[in-house]
């Protein structure tokens, strides 16, 4: 794979805790059933539980947790070193796995280097649910933020389904003409939910998290009746124009980023701004292991991108 002109590659190799964390991760059940299982798997299950807020998060945050549309939302405002940044941010877990505790800990990295004021929706789930509901409350969210903090910055971000949620938002802002957001933050983004590009399968054997089939399906699952290729849905296909500036992140043992390395190229090439970082070895959602330096470098730069705008 060429990388592409805007890439920077953080580090050589991957450093020690890295691949700690890597084997720790292994050790873990599989965050998705067998392909041939998860259809019937998820239609059996209870409703899905986000993890619950640990007392870390209330000694760095100011807490406050409302009802949207019947779907919890939590705003999470540092008690230090607070900027004029809000993040609406979006978890990942393929739109069918609920908020994991490991995402905690991404709130508290993220408010370290940003001082962002953090808005999360614990959004309906696949197969209970389409993308609709969850749309429509992010879509409504914003709105609401752009009404009450005129003069805020607003950053749309996520890891994984919830970049793709995030990128997906900001297209459809676009469309329906309504402001954009003031940046967009995607943490191993997952770009297209059809995943039409094979070359994922090289990457694949390397990948402790994720599997092509598996993915597809649950993309099949969150479109619903919709075309999973639709562009609001898998923004790799999506006309780029007018959307604002954007930093990625992405692992090289990470199947999604194939995808990842393909839009950060046409992006650059159309004369958008991304910056495109991606660490060696580095597995799927690397950032969700703070002690790691990549993760560590991840959030820092984060930052940086932010203060920049």
């Amino acid at each position: 794979m060429n990388a592409p002109a805007v890439i920077e590659t953080a580090f050589a190799k991957p450093s020690l805790r890295l691949r700690i964390a890597k084997a720790l991760f292994r050790l873990l059940p599989a965050p998705f059933p067998e392909a041939s299982e998860i259809r019937d798997k998820l239609a059996k299950r209870s409703p899905p539980q986000a993890a619950p807020m640990p007392k870390s998060v209330e000694k760095q945050f100011m807490v406050q947790q409302q009802d949207h549309w019947g779907v919890p939302v939590y705003h999470l405002t540092p008690r230090e070193n607070r900027s004029d940044w809000q993040i609406i941010y979006l978890h990942g877990g393929g739109y069918v796995n609920p908020m994991h505790a490991v995402h905690w800990g991404v709130m508290r990295e993220l408010a370290k280097t940003t001082g962002a004021t953090i808005t999360l929706p614990l959004y309906s789930l696949a197969p209970e649910h389409d993308y609709r509901p969850g749309a429509e409350l992010v879509f409504d969210i914003y709105n609401r933020i752009r009404v009450e903090n005129p003069t805020a910055k607003i950053a749309l971000a996520g890891d994984s389904a919830g970049a793709n949620f995030a990128l997906g938002t900001a297209l459809r802002l676009r469309n329906s003409e309504h402001p954009q957001p003031d940046a967009l933050v995607l943490f191993s983004p997952w770009m297209d939910l059809t995943l039409a590009d094979e070359r994922a399968r090289a990457v694949e054997r390397d990948d402790i998290m994720l599997g092509v089939d598996r993915l597809r399906i649950c993309g099949e699952m969150w479109a619903g009746d919709a075309d999973p290729a639709r562009p609001d849905l898998s923004p790799l296909y999506a006309d780029l124009s007018g959307l604002p500036p954007m930093a990625i992140f992405q692992g090289t043992h990470d199947l999604l980023c194939i995808d990842a390395r393909s839009f950060a190229e046409r992006a650059e090439a159309e004369g958008h701004t991304v910056e495109y970082y991606e660490y060696a070895g580095a597995f799927h959602d690397f950032m969700i292991a703070g002690f790691t330096r990549e993760a560590q470098h991840c959030y820092a730069r984060t930052g940086q991108f932010l203060k920049s705008i």
